[in-house]
Order: structure tokens, then C-alpha cells, then sequence
């Protein structure tokens, strides 16, 4: 019963989102086919399988290994050309548990930074 406590407190409480690219940070790469990149910051020992979920859909944009920062490209198709307001998924691999954020409005060359902090 603790751990879907504990993913939500830190999907919830300790996620820090921010979308756009902050003054003097080195811009992340946009890959072809992307229109902006989800940053994830997995501060954890467990792996994560990360979503981005907008109205009823659902893609799966990769896998957060365990304390690494990585880079997930957010399809064009997901941000469209006037950007979407999205939610961010995080499931912990082998568990039966989602984090889930907030909605956030992304557009085209947002970087979004996602903190899934140590417990």
C-alpha cells in the first residue's frame, strides 16, 4: 500500500514542471519528427516507463532508468501545430501504480523538465 503513496507524492508533490528552455540553459536537441523534448530527472532506484497523455490517448514516449537524466522527444503529433495542453505519466516497472502530473500546455520547441525526486 506505501509505494502508491510514494509515487504520488513525488509525481505530485515533488515534480517540478516547467515548459519553454530557461535563460542561459543549452537548448536540448529537438529530434526529426519532434516538436518538443520531455526531460526527465530520475532521481529514484527504480525505472519509470514514461507516457504523455492528452484527452483520452495515451503514447509512450520511453523508458527513465534508474538516477539518470534523459531526454524523451515529444512527437509532432502529440503537440500539433498550436501546442496541447498534456499530462506526463510515470509508471514504476513491475509496480501496478501511475504518477500522473497536472496539465501543461506545450508548444512547438518547449522543453519540459520533469524531477521525479529520490525517496
Amino acid at each position: 500500500m506505501r509505494l502508491p503513496l510514494v509515487v504520488t507524492a513525488i509525481l505530485l508533490l515533488g515534480a517540478c514542471l516547467a515548459s519553454g528552455t530557461p535563460p542561459g540553459a543549452t537548448p536540448s536537441p529537438l529530434r526529426e519528427g519532434s516538436s518538443a523534448v520531455l526531460r526527465i530527472s530520475n532521481g529514484t532506484f527504480a525505472d519509470f516507463n514514461i507516457y504523455v497523455s492528452w484527452n483520452s490517448a495515451r503514447t509512450r514516449l520511453g523508458r527513465s532508468r534508474a538516477n539518470t537524466e534523459e531526454y524523451f522527444p515529444i512527437p509532432e503529433s502529440v503537440v500539433g501545430e498550436g501546442g496541447r495542453r498534456l499530462r506526463f505519466l510515470a509508471e514504476p516497472i513491475g509496480a501496478r501504480v501511475t504518477g500522473v502530473t497536472r496539465e501543461f500546455s506545450v508548444l512547438k520547441g518547449d522543453t519540459v523538465f520533469v524531477n521525479i525526486p529520490p525517496t
